[in-house]
């Protein structure tokens, strides 16, 4: 994540090269208030800009670590994401293969097959309530599942590795808007998924169009972009 923050706080200084070297000034000395004049602890704004939905504005030519914090709008923030590096994909979903289609019930009773979700984007996450990974990337996967909550072609399934009692307790005090399953090892398995988590997004072709390992800052950017890739076509 030092690094991806690193990057972040280079995008949100002012623009091209005197971007960067400004970059090299925000650290712990750093002066960072609000647009009241309120003063931050680095530990403060550390953890605003970490959420990815905050900013940082030079604001005193004069001086290299003066910056003002700020909200960023959803336009803001796919444009920053644009510029990070694309995740990495997984080796188990290659861009343009086949996805082989499962039957399998989830938690809340949906069923899933070929049949419910034919014509219909699946976006599929692969995870372990026990990996720290997975426990980032929750917010921004409930950011885009309650972007598409109000869309019956888009569907959203979290494969589990625990069993069904300890991932209900988990996802009680950290929600997850997607369809559970629970006891997936054997199905990660099935698809060659030892890497978590991990991320795809079939198109409604049955195709895969995206898909990553391991957390990364943008992913609910990725997640959004391939999902509308998928649904115009």
């Amino acid at each position: 994540m030092k690094t991806y923050l690193f990057i972040i706080f280079s995008l949100l200084t002012t623009s091209g090269l005197k971007a960067q070297a400004l970059a090299l000034s925000i650290d712990s000395t750093s002066i960072v208030v609000d647009s009241t004049g309120k003063r931050y602890t680095y530990d403060s704004w550390k953890d605003f800009i970490a959420s990815t939905r905050y900013g940082l504005k030079h604001y005193d030519t004069d001086a290299a670590n003066k910056f003002v914090i700020y909200k960023m709008s959803e336009a803001d923030r796919d444009q920053m994401f644009a510029n990070l590096p694309k995740p990495t994909e997984s080796p188990a979903f290659k861009a343009g293969q086949d996805f082989g289609y499962f039957k399998i019930q989830a938690l809340d009773g949906f069923a899933i097959g070929p049949d419910e979700l034919a014509g219909k984007t699946l976006v599929l996450n692969f995870w372990d309530i026990k990996d720290p990974a997975c426990q980032e990337e929750l917010p921004a996967l409930n950011e885009v599942a309650e972007r598409y909550k109000e869309d019956k072609d888009v569907v959203f399934i979290a494969i589990g590795l625990g069993a069904g009692y300890p991932m209900k307790k988990f996802v009680k005090e950290h929600p997850l808007q997607y369809h559970l399953v629970a006891d997936g090892k054997s199905l990660a398995a099935s698809n060659n998924v030892d890497l978590y988590p991990t991320n795809v997004i079939i198109n409604k072709k049955g195709k895969v169009v995206f898909s990553n390992v391991g957390s990364h800052p943008a992913i609910a950017y990725w997640l959004k972009k391939s999902i509308e890739e998928s649904k115009a076509n």
